[in-house]
């Protein structure tokens, strides 16, 4: 049988001052946002090192898409956070096509615009009269803010409303305005605040304002509601903890001395 071999604690010591030497400060783990992604996973990574940072289907990234591991042990800026897209697979509508130049019926399918895939684009054609949008909550939903994905450069000029069914009257219903916006998008993504209290509505409909004809694409429509669950997740991690009261280490490597800039490393360690 084959056993394990013990390595004295001053070796394995100064090999990890070999390490910091030559690499930097390892960092422990990065942490995972709720509802996210990290990959790859690991408990240690070194300096240069990256990882990348994505969502469960149905919830959106808030945050930078990758972090990177820095010679001084911690990670570059701040965990991204997962906020849950309530127009994600919901009901869509559009308007009906007349007679009228051949299309490419996939790419008018509403439904491409709540599917989680930037990729794919609902496309209204320009001869349609009335050019809008829109998507059914799964519920009376307090919408906080509305985002817009688009290709980049692409021109709008678009008035987004909430709507407020009328219990009373069940015919009737109430469009009330969260934002419009008139101008070329230069960036993929635009978040569009229904005001600071929000907003309350069962469906978030997007209406075409421009005058001569012109497609409304949209690639992405995504709501977010008010009490959306943000939680933590599982926080950083150092790659190393100082000694607890009864001088037992706890972490994934022996606790190296700083050393000021420019000094070399000891040969042993304390």
């Amino acid at each position: 049988m084959r056993q394990a071999r013990w390595t004295p604690p001053a070796l394995l010591a100064a090999a990890t001052v070999c390490i910091v030497a030559v690499k930097g400060y390892p960092c422990g783990s990065p942490g995972q946002p709720l509802h996210g992604i990290v990959r790859p996973r690991s408990q240690l990574f070194y300096a240069g090192e990256n990882v990348t940072v994505t969502c469960e289907p149905g919830f959106v990234r808030f945050g930078e898409f990758s972090r990177a591991c820095t010679p001084d042990g911690t990670w570059h800026g701040l965990m991204p956070f997962c906020s849950r897209n309530v127009a994600y697979l919901g009901s869509t509508q559009g308007p009906a096509l007349p007679l009228g130049p051949p299309i490419e019926l996939g790419q008018f399918e509403p439904r491409l615009a709540a599917d989680g895939d930037a990729r794919t684009c609902s496309s209204t054609p320009p001869h349609v009269r009335e050019r809008w949008w829109q998507v059914r909550l799964p519920s009376r939903t307090h919408v906080e803010s509305v985002g817009l994905v688009v290709r980049p450069g692409y021109s709008l000029d678009v008035s987004i409303f909430i709507i407020s069914l009328n219990t009373q009257q069940p015919d009737s219903a109430n469009y009330q305005q969260c934002a419009n916006f008139t101008g070329v998008q230069l960036e993929a993504k635009r978040l569009f605040y229904c005001g600071s209290q929000g907003l309350m509505g069962e469906y978030v409909y997007i209406r075409d304002e421009k005058r001569r004809p012109d497609y409304l694409t949209l690639c992405e429509v995504e709501v977010f509601a008010f009490g959306d669950e943000r939680g933590c997740g599982e926080p950083e991690q150092p790659a190393y903890w100082p000694d607890d009261a009864d001088g037992r280490q706890h972490g994934h490597l022996p606790l190296p001395q700083r050393l000021p800039p420019g000094r070399p490393p000891p040969t042993t360690l304390r």
